[in-house]
């Protein structure tokens, strides 16, 4: 997922829409924008395992952020035709 940059750059953190507390996945529109100027990347994966106790219900549960992101969007000049050849 490719988003504008919700965490503090100094404690990581996703605050809460007024910044008295942190983010709750169980409550999603109570959210704050640290930096709706930058962008992040997510990767997140889980287990097929289900765990009704964990939110989202899965065994395991993995989110990378990386604040590092460097937009490589390449555009072709008009007319140009990209060609793919058997060698």
């Amino acid at each position: 997922m490719y988003t504008e940059r919700n965490r503090d750059s100094r404690t990581r953190a996703i605050d809460n829409g007024n910044g008295t507390g942190f983010y709750s996945p169980g409550n999603p529109p109570d959210a704050f924008i640290a930096a709706p100027q930058e962008s992040e990347l997510h990767f997140v994966g889980h287990s097929m395992q289900k765990d009704e106790g964990n939110f989202p219900p899965n065994g395991v549960w993995i989110h990378l952020n990386f604040e590092t992101v460097v937009d490589l969007t390449v555009t072709e000049a008009p007319g140009a035709h990209r060609t793919c050849g058997a060698g």
